[in-house]
């Protein structure tokens, strides 16, 4: 039987049940076609509908990322004549009940013979739901609810560093330079990762700007910053927090170990150094090149008594290392302690008996 004019069709009611076009919806994959996650209302194949996977998926959108993509058929009781248009489908997508934010876009009339079809696409809103619902009206009295239900989860962020290897413990020197990490979500938008610091669970004041993700070829989007590493006590937990909208944030954790910071005196081996009272002596202090600040701290004792307190050392960086040097007079008989720290670690501690 058919129906010609669609008005006249929402109207009959002599049919066992109120006529409905067919709706089905698809989910972009990461190969770039879109698969089913209405098993119960595929696409006819007679319409010809492109860029479809072979095979369907779970009815799960990524929040704000996902590509969902809805075909309208009316059906084949539909029939519109070659120099007619069929009415486009409002779709509504609702999150809780509640309208939602997302913006469908509906493509123009597709035709298979005198049987229309409608495609059109939204980004899956960006507010989490186990309840999101998807609707199709024509004119009243032709519309269709999609029975399945489904569920918007959010996105996962991958966060590497290149300073550390892929599942293994990422140990790093405290005050010494930044990690570059790398953040990768799904999804061909690009996306704005806020980003934050914790030392031992305690937030950080440094404030970092946003990374904005770029999309790849590979249905992924990423994006880079390089991040202080702070200095703390040694065995301290630095966690990075990256956060991409309301969704709970993705954390990467590693640990925060001493960097290497040694002292030497210019005469040698301080057990053999044969230092006398009111002789010079060259300490040299080397750091990373870039731990921050740029400054050790010198304190020395003489037999456990302070004879220097906190004489600040500029420290000049290289390519390799940063180096600073003092000149010092050796004190009265006794034994003679060294140390240095920077960035509050502490270098080896030198000791040396003056004759």
């Amino acid at each position: 039987m058919k129906y010609l004019p669609l008005l006249a069709l929402a109207a009959c009611s002599g049919l066992s049940s109120p006529p409905e076009p067919r709706v089905s919806v698809l989910v972009r994959s990461s190969s770039g076609c879109f698969a089913l996650v209405t098993p119960d209302q595929p696409i006819a194949p007679d319409l010809g509908v492109v860029d479809t996977c072979a095979v369907g998926a779970q009815p799960v959108w990524l929040a704000g990322i996902d590509l969902v993509e809805v075909v309208v058929d009316y059906g084949p009781d539909v029939d519109f004549a070659a120099n007619t248009h069929a009415p486009p489908p409002t779709i509504s997508v609702t999150v809780d009940n509640e309208p939602s934010d997302a913006q469908v876009m509906v493509g123009p009339e597709q035709r298979d013979g005198s049987r229309a079809y409608f495609v059109a696409t939204f980004r899956a809103p960006a507010t989490t739901s186990s309840d999101a619902r998807v609707s199709a009206e024509v004119v009243p009295g032709f519309s269709a609810t999609v029975p399945d239900v489904f569920t918007i989860a959010p996105a996962q962020i991958e966060i590497t560093l290149a300073e550390c290897m892929l599942g293994m413990t990422c140990n790093l020197y405290g005050g010494v330079g930044a990690v570059h990490a790398t953040f990768t979500v799904p999804g061909d938008e690009t996306q704005a990762i806020a980003l934050a610091t914790f030392i031992d669970g305690v937030a950080q004041t440094t404030a970092l700007p946003a990374v904005v993700t770029v999309p790849e070829p590979s249905y992924v989007s990423a994006g880079t910053a390089a991040i202080p590493v702070p200095a703390a006590h040694v065995g301290a937990t630095f966690t990075i927090a990256a956060q991409l909208g309301a969704a709970a944030p993705t954390m990467y954790a590693a640990t925060l170990v001493a960097p290497p910071i040694s002292a030497a005196l210019s005469c040698g081996d301080p057990g053999t150094c044969g230092l006398a009272p009111g002789d010079p002596v060259g300490l040299t202090i080397t750091a990373p090149a870039e731990i921050t600040p740029l400054e050790a701290i010198i304190d020395t004792t003489l037999d456990g008594v302070p004879q220097l307190v906190a004489a600040p050392v500029a420290l000049v960086p290289s390519s390799t290392n940063a180096v600073g040097s003092l000149a010092l007079t050796a004190p009265a008989r006794g034994s003679w302690q060294i140390t240095a720290t920077v960035a509050g670690y502490a270098s080896n501690a030198i000791v040396t008996s003056v004759q």
